[in-house]
């Protein structure tokens, strides 16, 4: 199935992609539908507190995608699970260790981490 790309009320800027991870501020969007099952939707008040966590841990602190990576990035389970595609991209997934939260997307042109699951319980790689 072939998601929807909703249109940008704004021209994409040249070379985002090539601006280094340590100064390209990160940046999240929701452009494409999210998966079924994690959506904001389905999402509990515990979850929906964690991505707000999340964002303010982020977005909010003008933190770098490099930054993000550092204190967020999860690497465990990705070359053996089915989900390594989506939307046609390559899939990263955020959150703590201890913590059961995680937020999967992708890197688009411009440089956005695109939303396409948001998994409050950890059930992706269980």
């Amino acid at each position: 199935m072939k998601m929807k790309k909703f249109p940008r009320p704004y021209a994409p800027k040249p070379g985002i992609r090539k601006i280094p991870r340590d100064i390209r501020p990160f940046k999240i969007d929701f452009e494409v539908k999210l998966d079924n099952g994690f959506e904001i939707k389905d999402m509990t008040q515990r979850h929906v507190s964690e991505f707000h966590r999340f964002v303010a841990d982020t977005v909010y602190k003008g933190l770098t995608v490099a930054e993000v990576d550092r204190l967020f990035l999860r690497k465990e389970g990705l070359s053996d699970a089915p989900e390594v595609m989506s939307h046609g991209m390559e899939l990263v997934h955020y959150g703590k260790a201890a913590n059961p939260f995680r937020i999967f997307g992708y890197y688009n042109d411009e440089g956005y981490f695109v939303v396409c699951r948001i998994d409050g319980s950890h059930q992706t790689h269980k």
